[in-house]
Formats: structure tokens, C-alpha cells, sequence
């Protein structure tokens, strides 16, 4: 019987593929889905089927723990565009808000313009009117009547001007307290400040000497300062509380000696308008998420929530 040419190479790497099969299939950890691993030859020969068991093993637990720092990197990546995709929205809708409120004010405007128009029209013919009956019954002649209704510019002297300095950004609103002689301002430095304005004439900063100004700053650690811009302020009608509203979306409750009373959490966006009721006991905030809450202050918590604001 004759041996074919190449059997004995045919045998061989027969045996070596049979080696590297057992050592990829008699794993008892491994899956039908497990990838298979392709052994060196050298490894074949020179190692038992335990040492080339342990060598898929570990290229397995290895490509395993690959795939996991993948997934957690497609994650994480999938969770920042998801908060950038929120944030642009919450932009997006400021900016939506805004536009609205500047129609308004241009339709407003137009309004106001075309009643002024009116008046001045009607003011006319009545002048009119009146020269006619004088002239018919020999009357004196009457004086000239201004009809136009805006005042003429008075330039303010500096010396009756006070500048309050100390915010480091745009100043975003501003409130007089109903009683005494206080002031509070809100600025994109996330601070309010509440002003004690001397009575009398004003004079400048240097002869009057350094304000009396309370500093109520809307910064913590878990947060950075140009989120906590203070957008909106109101005090309530006894003026012994000062109610602030800022991007982070917190409404705060401030007294008149710069104590934080409570800070009042809901809204998922920024809080640009706030209001007291008459009685002082509820606060109204108004946020770019699109809702309205009412607030009971004494009792730290929210009472209703308006939504579907559009």
C-alpha cells in the first residue's frame, strides 16, 4: 500500500487544528456565541491543551473587558449630547420667549403710537373749531396750542447722580423695598446686593463715603457662577423679605439683613420673573421649562404648578 505524498504533513496539521478546537470548544465558561481564537503553532506543539485552554481564556477576558471600557465610553458620550441637546433646547426656548416678548412690545408700541396719532388728530380739529367760532363772532384771536405730547430732554447734573459699584457683571434687575430707603440688585456675577441709599441730596460716592451693601451671593460647589445668574427679583409688601430667581432655576428668600430664609426648588430651567401676593404668604415664579408655580413661603413648598405654557 503506497502512503500519498503530504500525508504526513496532512496528519499533522489535521491534529494541530483538532489541538486548537479542543482548546477553544472544551471550555466550560465558554458560550455558543463566544469568537474563536486562533493559537500560534508554536504554541500548538509546545503546550498541553490546559496552558492553551488558559491562553484563550485570557485573550477572551481581555477582548471582554475591551468591549466594556467601549460601551462605557458610548455611554458616557451618549449622555453628554443628551444634556447638550437639553441645553440647547432650554435655549432655544429662552430665545423663542424672548422674540415673543419683543413682539408684543413692538405691537404694543404700535398701539400706543396710533392712539397718541388720534389724540393729536382730534386736539387739532378742536383748535380748528375754536378759531372758527372766534372769528365769527370777532373774538380775539386765540394763542398757539402745542399739540404734541413728548416732553423735551432734561439733562440730570452728575452731582445729583450716585453710581452703586461692586458688581463684576450686567446688572439684570432691580427693586426698590415698599419701606425705608433700601435697594436690591440683581446681577450675572451671581450675587444680589441690597443697597441702604442715604436720604438727601446725592453727592458723589467719595464724599458720601463707602455704601452700606449686603453681598447675597447664588454660588455652591456643584455649580458654576455663570449658571446662577440672578435674572429677576421683588420684595414683598412689608419689605422684610426679598425674593431672588436665577438661571439655575431656584427661587431664594432673603431677609433684609442678607439671611438665606429657604431656597425653593422645582423648575428644570431658568427663573425669569417672580411676584408676591398682596398678603405676603405665596410667591409666583415663572421659568423657561415652560411652567408657573405658586409657592407657599412659610411652609417651603410648592402648592400648584402651571404647565403647557407655550
Amino acid at each position: 500500500m503506497l502512503v500519498p505524498t503530504g500525508a504526513l504533513i496532512t496528519l499533522v496539521q489535521k491534529g494541530l487544528q483538532y489541538l486548537e478546537m479542543e482548546a477553544n470548544l472544551c471550555n466550560c465558561d465558554a458560550g455558543p456565541d463566544e469568537e474563536f481564537s486562533f493559537l500560534q503553532p508554536l504554541d500548538l506543539i509546545t503546550k498541553d491543551v490546559h496552558e492553551l485552554r488558559k491562553m484563550v481564556n485570557e485573550r477572551r477576558e481581555k477582548l471582554q473587558k475591551d468591549r466594556n471600557k467601549e460601551s462605557e465610553k458610548e455611554h458616557e458620550g451618549g449622555q453628554v449630547r443628551v444634556k447638550e441637546r437639553e441645553r440647547n433646547e432650554k435655549e432655544k426656548e429662552c430665545e423663542k420667549d424672548g422674540e415673543k416678548a419683543e413682539t408684543l412690545k413692538e405691537r404694543e408700541q404700535q398701539h400706543d403710537n396710533q392712539t397718541s396719532r388720534e389724540m393729536d388728530t382730534d386736539q387739532e380739529d378742536k383748535v380748528t373749531v375754536k378759531h372758527a367760532e372766534n372769528e365769527a363772532f370777532g373774538g380775539p384771536e386765540p394763542m398757539d396750542i402745542s399739540t404734541t405730547s413728548t416732553s423735551q430732554p432734561y439733562e440730570i447734573p452728575m452731582s445729583d447722580v450716585t453710581v452703586l459699584e461692586g458688581h463684576t457683571s450686567e446688572v439684570c434687575a432691580c427693586a426698590w423695598s415698599p419701606t425705608g430707603s433700601l435697594l436690591a440688585s440683581g446681577s450675572g456675577d451671581s450675587t444680589a446686593r441690597i443697597w441702604t441709599i442715604a436720604e438727601g441730596r446725592c453727592k458723589s460716592a467719595s464724599l458720601n463715603g463707602p455704601l452700606n451693601v449686603l453681598v447675597l451671593k447664588h454660588v455652591n460647589g456643584k455649580t458654576n457662577e455663570k449658571s446662577n445668574d440672578v435674572t429677576t427679583l421683588d420684595w414683598n409688601g412689608e419689605g422684610t423679605l426679598l425674593a431672588t430667581g436665577s438661571y439655575d432655576g431656584q427661587a431664594r428668600i432673603w431677609t433684609t439683613n442678607g439671611e438665606l430664609r429657604s431656597t425653593l426648588s422645582k423648575h428644570k430651567g431658568p427663573i425669569f420673573s417672580l411676584k408676591w401676593n398682596k398678603k405676603g404668604d405665596y410667591l409666583l415664579t415663572g421659568s423657561c421649562d415652560q411652567t408657573a408655580i405658586v409657592w407657599d413661603v412659610k411652609a417651603e413648598e410648592w402648592k400648584q404648578q402651571f404647565e403647557f405654557h407655550s
